[in-house]
């Protein structure tokens, strides 16, 4: 907890009137400070939180942190769009980090490959997904409101599979 808020003091994120006097102590040996400041930066140690009580993936594991059941609804949403698209807008659906983030599989291999260009069949339940899939994805939703992050990729689902009956919502239940 020292070495948080210190690390936050350090990069001016808290002012020190916020942080208790107990707290305040200079970091001498930077060099050895660096690798625990980088981990807090990136947020590792935030992974490992668990901030709610429910299993929101719906995979039955109730001892994950936010992040993986998070990181798992997701990987549901996406199962789900790609299984949507191929069943109803009759063009597989990709998703990649970089642009364009959604492409055309024409293989369905999940990978972008040259030939495979921006996806253009959207459907409007299918565009609800992606901007909700993006929203969270980008924003550390495990982190700021997994709550509300979980509720907007279980109603994603939820309406994918209201178009199409192959995809199923068992052991989903918003929060």
């Amino acid at each position: 907890m020292r070495l948080a808020l210190n690390m936050l003091r350090a990069y001016r994120l808290v002012p020190n009137a916020m942080i208790p006097t107990a707290y305040i102590w200079r970091i001498r040996d930077w060099k050895n400070a660096q690798p625990a400041m980088q981990k807090l930066k990136l947020g590792l140690i935030s992974k490992k939180i668990r901030r709610t009580k429910e299993d929101l993936d719906g995979d039955g594991n109730t001892d994950e942190s936010t992040y993986e059941e998070i990181n798992g609804l997701l990987e549901r949403e996406l199962q789900a769009m790609v299984s949507y698209s191929v069943d109803v807008a009759k063009a597989q659906i990709g998703n990649s980090d970089v642009y364009p983030y959604w492409f055309a599989d024409k293989n369905g291999n999940g990978t972008q490959e040259e030939d495979e260009n921006q996806y253009a069949d959207w459907t409007p339940r299918l565009m609800y997904a992606a901007y909700n899939f993006k929203l969270v994805k980008t924003s550390a939703g495990y982190i700021h409101n997994p709550t509300y992050s979980a509720q907007l990729l279980i109603d994603s689902i939820s309406d994918l599979a209201a178009g199409d009956s192959a995809i199923s919502i068992d052991g989903l239940e918003r929060p």
